[in-house]
């Protein structure tokens, strides 16, 4: 069957009204948890929001101001009650948080009236009784998560210098090898020249 079939007479604590259109909207609560250098954001589900029911009721002919005004004066009782929607059926119990009435010179004896109510039940507290230490676990997870990437990135970023500091030890070492290269050639080279002066000096010594 079409929902046709099976609307009801919307009315909120008992008071019927003519209803011309509705939008109901459903959100959830959420704690996001976002991280440094990281894209996204981990997601916690924190319950469903109060249900939200807007509903536009209109009210027309000779009469209409009398019956716009004693509905409005029910609407402003403080305290929640019960809606009917016309296409859900009972809520028994919602809070009106807002209503709007519009008058619009085109349409004499008629007026439009904006209802929002949001339905006022809680769930039970064993839906979420273990939520943070959900968070607890997920967090540390993620923590150890960034403590390796932060790793991978000092290692990344300290590739050049440790590179540069092995270059600088393999030239340390090149300087030192040639430094005694040089040492060596100029002892050989003064051990040569002296024993040329000797020669020259005293022929007789090598003869």
């Amino acid at each position: 069957m079409s929902w046709q079939d099976n609307l009801q007479d919307a009315s909120f604590r008992g008071v019927r009204f003519d209803v011309v259109s509705t939008q109901d909207s459903v959100a959830r609560n959420h704690a996001d948890h976002e991280y440094p250098w990281t894209d996204g954001a981990d997601v916690h589900d924190l319950g469903r929001k109060a249900r939200n029911f807007r509903l536009n009721a209109v009210f027309w002919g000779n009469d209409y101001d009398t019956r716009l005004q004693q509905f409005t004066a029910g609407l402003d009782k403080p305290g929640a009650g019960e809606l009917i929607h016309p296409v859900y059926g009972s809520v028994p119990k919602v809070q009106l948080i807002e209503y709007q009435v519009k008058h619009d010179a085109d349409r004499p004896d008629y007026a439009e009236v904006g209802l929002v109510f949001l339905e006022s039940v809680t769930g039970t507290a064993s839906d979420t009784a273990a939520a943070p230490e959900q968070w607890g676990d997920a967090l540390f997870n993620r923590l150890d998560g960034l403590k390796d990437r932060a790793q991978q990135l000092f290692s990344q970023a300290m590739a050049p210098v440790n590179k540069a500091r092995a270059l600088f030890s393999k030239g340390q070492s090149m300087a030192a090898a040639m430094l005694n290269t040089l040492d060596v050639m100029r002892g050989d080279l003064s051990g040569a020249i002296r024993a040329g002066v000797n020669f020259l000096d005293s022929p007789g010594h090598y003869i």
